[in-house]
């Protein structure tokens, strides 16, 4: 997963679940870039979450992070 680039390299996670350093890699010394069809997400995790978790997740996606952003409204949770 790319983190950061500019006109000469590439910083990369080889494993972004994995806590460390990124890989730096000089532009000259790659040869093609393809995006992945694959996510990095984990396979299962949305099973692991309720409903009402998924929708929370993807509001504060949403909103960037923003608690006046109004996906923040009042709502009722059902538990």
């Amino acid at each position: 997963m790319i983190v950061s680039e500019n006109d000469q390299e590439v910083k990369v996670l080889v494993d972004p679940l994995a806590k460390g350093e990124p890989a730096t890699v000089l532009k000259s010394e790659i040869d093609a870039r393809n995006k992945s069809a694959a996510s990095i997400m984990p396979q299962g995790l949305l099973s692991k979450l309720t409903r009402e978790e998924i929708l929370d997740l993807v509001a504060y996606l949403y909103a960037k992070g923003d608690k006046k952003h109004m996906l923040y409204g009042e709502h009722d949770h059902h538990h």
